[in-house]
């Protein structure tokens, strides 16, 4: 029975107008919602050169860099500002408006300042994955390249040999969305590594389906 189809497919043609259009009207602009996000994601695990936040420069008349350069160590190996560490400080109380640092350095207290130069939001800017925290955004990389690894195994023998290639395709497309759209809201760690890995796990099927859906 599946010989004769594919002869009577052959004869009518596999590839005509209906086809076309909907590649055309419906998994093209799928498959580009699917790749954005899905690529979105290089940009956003960069970590931009950061620093900590010293307030009180706005009460000198120091500038930024001069700011920076009283307030910030540098690392020995590079001659770089720390990107964790600050002085230990204290305003005068005669005046309030001099700023005396020692040699003693602690941890950033008031957050970090970024370099916004290339990027001007990123995960690490936004959630201030930096210092301990940096390791976070390799791991939703990874986390999502890990689901990725399983779509791609599971989806395709779901496909061929129970669901069928259609089923498959939306069954992967709802998961997509379901788990991308709440992610612009998360802030935890934990919601963006199980987000991430369901996007990943609906990713590469989904958008490789249509390469095939009509074979």
């Amino acid at each position: 029975m599946a010989k004769e189809f594919d002869e009577i497919l052959e004869s009518v043609g596999s590839y005509g107008y209906y086809q076309k259009w909907m590649i055309l009207i419906f998994f093209m602009p799928i498959s580009f919602f699917v790749g954005f996000t899905m690529n979105l994601m290089l940009f956003q695990v960069v970590v931009p050169d950061h620093w900590c936040y010293v307030p009180g420069r706005e009460n000198t008349t120091l500038s930024p860099k001069e700011w920076r350069a009283l307030t910030l160590p540098r690392a020995i190996e590079s001659e770089k500002y720390s990107s964790c560490l600050m002085y230990k400080g204290e305003w005068s109380e005669d005046d309030g408006a001099n700023y005396t640092v020692t040699n003693e350095t602690q941890e950033c207290i008031s957050g970090w300042q970024h370099d916004l130069s290339q990027f001007t939001t990123t995960l690490s800017t936004a959630y201030e994955w930096v210092c301990e925290r940096e390791i976070y955004s390799q791991h939703v990389l990874s986390i999502t390249m890990a689901g990725n690894t399983v779509g791609t195994f599971l989806f395709p023998l779901l496909a061929d040999k129970y669901l069928g290639r259609h089923s498959v395709f939306f069954l992967t497309l709802a998961i997509h969305i379901v788990f991308t759209l709440p992610y612009c809201w998360v802030s935890n760690i934990g919601l963006h590594l199980t987000l991430r890995f369901f996007q990943g796990l609906s990713f590469e099927s989904n958008y490789l389906m249509p390469y095939t859906i009509g074979e």
